[in-house]
């Protein structure tokens, strides 16, 4: 809004990219032209100054910008996949992605990076979600003026070659496996939370996040899990991982009988007789939280010890939700007590299928010719 000086100039305040800037004319006419005029000054020296940034020193400007609209974990993710993709030579003479300027970067210098990933044996879904990292940043960039194009727009995605998830680490524990596994683990620090993990089919850090005032009249409350900040460090997180993942599940005897040996363990070990209700069920051997980092350690030593194929964590999650699902449980309610938001995730992903289950369902197929 425009105001009348003593001397007969108006002046007018207008911020542009967060500054203030005062402009002054005879009339309003010319004021508004000096605005404009103004306006055209301050974006035409940043779009300068952006064509100077290189493609690191951009990466780290869109990832400070998204410091505040994302949680620590998505950021410390950010940072890792725009170092990784910083670091890929994209030409014999040792020169780097992340050293290009950004409007010089080309189609093919994308597709270099793509190759380099790929010769150096990540995994698809990596150079896959490196590739799409560097269409987002590129996408802002045409946003804030800085590039015309985005050369990343063209470059297709690496076509997936590695085992599916649901066969690796997103798989069902056979009986045998199961059996091999929990005699190996009885000694373990975390028996009883692996008892636990198999009768609820709840993800490790919503395990690790468990207070004792969560438990009431047989069941469990999800409010929360662990996250993983900036730094890598696990923290108890102030809700759960999404909106969906807030939820009651109803105890199993066997889920029961795990927390009651565990309050039991909490007592001999840590020395304390009563706990206040925030105190978390299921901690590591050092007092910290049980992250996945240490119960996935622990879990590849037995599976050596046992003499069986190694599996991740989220193995019991997926061994609770094949099982529910062969003993006949509804995709919905086991989609709410898995804590999905979309039931196709419970459907494609969990609900494997076992062999002996095949067999038995195909017996029941009679055809008349």
């Amino acid at each position: 809004m425009a105001t009348r000086r003593k001397d007969g100039y108006l002046r007018q305040c207008v911020t542009i990219k967060g500054k203030k800037y005062y402009c002054y004319g005879k009339t309003r006419k010319e004021l508004r032209e000096k605005v404009e005029k103004k306006r055209k000054e301050i974006e035409e020296a940043s779009f300068c100054a952006g064509k100077n940034l290189t493609v690191e020193e951009f990466g780290r400007r869109w990832i400070d910008n998204k410091r505040n609209t994302v949680k620590s974990t998505t950021i410390r993710n950010h940072n890792i996949i725009v170092k990784r993709m910083c670091e890929c030579e994209i030409d014999g003479a040792g020169n780097l992605f992340g050293s290009l300027k950004l409007v010089e970067v080309e189609p093919e210098h994308v597709r270099e990076v793509q190759r380099r990933l790929d010769a150096n044996g990540y995994h698809t879904a990596t150079t896959n979600s490196t590739i799409n990292e560097i269409r987002s940043l590129f996408k802002d960039a045409i946003n804030d003026r800085l590039v015309a194009f985005n050369p990343a727009s063209g470059v297709k995605p690496l076509k997936r070659r590695e085992e599916e998830a649901r066969d690796t680490c997103h798989r069902a524990l056979t009986d045998e496996e199961i059996k091999l596994f929990f005699e190996a683990a009885k000694d373990s620090w975390y028996y009883d939370m692996f008892c636990f993990l198999i009768n609820t089919g709840l993800r490790c850090g919503e395990a690790g996040a468990l207070r004792y005032d969560d438990v009431k009249d047989g069941k469990i409350t999800v409010k929360r899990t662990l996250t993983r900040q900036e730094d890598a460090r696990f923290v108890i997180g102030q809700d759960a991982k999404t909106k969906a993942g807030q939820r009651t599940i109803p105890l199993t005897d066997a889920a029961k009988e795990a927390l009651d040996r565990q309050k039991r363990f909490n007592i001999q070990t840590q020395g304390a007789s009563i706990f206040e209700g925030d105190h978390l069920f299921f901690s590591n051997a050092k007092g910290g939280v049980a992250d996945s980092n240490h119960v996935s350690q622990q879990i590849r030593s037995i599976c050596k010890k046992a003499g069986i194929q190694s599996f991740g964590v989220h193995a019991f999650r997926d061994t609770f939700a094949t099982r529910a699902a062969a003993s006949g449980m509804q995709p919905k309610t086991l989609q709410e007590i898995l804590g999905h938001s979309d039931i196709r995730i419970t459907l494609n992903l969990y609900t494997h299928v076992l062999e002996e289950q095949k067999v038995d369902e195909m017996n029941r197929v009679s055809i008349a010719i």
